[in-house]
């Protein structure tokens, strides 16, 4: 049987130290990631040079990498996931596992809390795509059996500097809520436990987000379920920004703007929203038992002759059609896109099938010219497939 490959998020302190034993009391052997930050100087290369140590020690192997010293927490966060998923994919990896235990999950609810958050931001640190086995290990858990089996680990000494919100949490604020309860971490994870039900039960309630939305859905929707919907638009929205969006929406004004979110005939839409089509041409010779299909136009291929004569272009100013069903009159592109409900936003994503750049055969899906519709006479039909790529 092939062995799972894992990368280990390692930086030698005591949580990724614990960690580490229980992999290998497991007979799991994962590949060891350490990035050297430089916060701390020479003590950060203290740091590698412990892991390399530790690899040799128990046979692992191990990537290391030094950056510049990052700005902030975010910055360093941001280039730690960056580092993990390239080792990842370098050793061809299925997973990536981190030390995060019970405490780290309870100081991002109460960080979380006190800046503000929705439900979603007190449900604690969650294994997604990262796997995290000790969510339900405590600190105290993890220094316990260090002690108890005399593993040596890093001491980070940036931990005790209360210039960081998480170390104020964790130095002042978590053992003045110990000393009301004792066993405060473990009726906080049941806490974390019902939050995360609650939020799972939202979740499985909320539409998927597919680029738009009808508003008037929306506004018919719990403003628990419409937060979560505009969440998985952009996951950094703040709670002023949901309760702008939702009162936005309800407005429901065709043209106006707010947050990268734009609303037009009914719909809301991200302003970003942009499609590239492949399209695919295919000759057929026989009529199909249908002209009327998704994604699908059909032209008169014995007026156009030649595939190289087909020129493939977006929405110009002046661009007219003689769509099908006007009996041969003009209409110009922009009274198209008006009477389809097109926002001014996503007019020039739609492709135009052009006869040598100049007269106008199809408009993605919305029409075609009625001068090229298949007729019972068309003996070489043009089938266009558009799809969303």
């Amino acid at each position: 049987m092939k062995k799972v490959k894992s990368i280990l998020a390692f930086s030698g302190g005591p949580d990724s130290m614990y960690l580490l034993h229980m992999l290998l009391a497991k007979r799991e052997k994962p590949i060891l990631a350490h990035l050297n930050h430089g916060l701390r100087g020479a003590e950060s290369d203290q740091d590698e040079l412990f892991c390399k140590r530790i690899a040799k020690k128990y046979g692992l192997q191990i990537e290391t990498e030094k950056i510049a010293p990052p700005k902030n927490e975010e910055t360093a966060r941001i280039a730690r996931y960056e580092f993990l998923e390239r080792i990842r994919k370098k050793h061809n990896a299925s997973k990536i596992i981190t030390a995060h235990h019970l405490n780290d999950s309870i100081e991002t609810v109460i960080l979380n809390l006190t800046r503000g958050t929705g439900l979603k931001g007190l449900t604690g640190i969650k294994s997604d795509k990262i796997e995290r086995p000790l969510l339900n290990t405590t600190k105290e858990e993890i220094l316990s059996y260090l002690k108890k089996y005399k593993i040596p680990y890093r001491k980070d000494s940036s931990n005790k500097d209360t210039k960081y919100s998480r170390n104020r949490i964790r130095l002042n604020v978590i053992p003045e809520l110990k000393k009301i309860n004792p066993n405060f971490e473990k009726s906080f994870a049941s806490t974390i436990e019902n939050l995360q039900e609650a939020q799972s039960f939202i979740e499985s309630q909320t539409p998927k987000w597919h680029g738009e939305f009808f508003t008037k859905k929306f506004s018919a929707l719990h403003p628990c379920i419409q937060a979560n919907l505009l969440l998985q638009i952009n996951r950094e929205f703040s709670q002023k920004n949901i309760k702008e969006l939702q009162s936005f929406i309800k407005k429901n004004k065709t043209g106006t703007r707010k947050l990268g979110l734009e609303i037009a005939y009914g719909k809301f839409f991200t302003q970003k929203k942009s499609h590239n089509f492949k399209i695919i041409f295919h000759i057929l010779k026989k009529h199909p038992k249908t002209l009327k299909t998704s994604n699908i136009v059909f032209l008169d291929f014995d007026k156009i002759k030649k595939i190289s004569n087909l020129k493939i272009r977006t929405f110009q100013p002046g661009d007219s059609i003689k769509p099908l069903g006007l009996e041969g009159k003009s209409q110009k592109l922009q009274d198209v896109f008006t009477n389809k409900k097109i926002a001014a936003a996503l007019r020039n994503k739609i492709p135009v099938i052009t006869l040598n750049n100049r007269e106008i055969l199809a408009v993605g899906t919305l029409t075609i010219s009625e001068e090229y519709k298949v007729s019972a006479s068309t003996k070489k039909i043009l089938k266009v497939n558009f799809s969303k790529c």
